[in-house]
């Protein structure tokens, strides 16, 4: 793990290599009554080189739309947390 990630866990975030996802690790706050673990579900992150990462979400029904897309806020929301 990076000094960087290493750093965002002791923040309050949950940086651990994900099983279901080698390469991958678990992103989410310590707090899970906080907006990320109430709204966002399961996330995980990976080093992409330096200064850079990819995170990934799993959208779920309760992330749709009435139309059954995804409801543009969970992508604005995603942005956000990826930032």
């Amino acid at each position: 793990m990076s000094a960087r990630f290493e750093a965002v866990t002791e923040r309050g975030f949950i940086a651990e290599p994900d099983a279901d996802n080698p390469g991958w690790l678990t992103w989410q706050l310590k707090d899970t009554t906080r907006f990320n673990g109430q709204v966002m579900g399961k996330m995980i992150v990976r080093s992409e080189g330096e200064g850079r990462a990819r995170v990934r979400m799993f959208p779920q029904h309760r992330h749709t739309n009435l139309m059954g897309n995804l409801h543009g806020g969970i992508t604005l929301s995603l942005i956000d947390v990826a930032m």
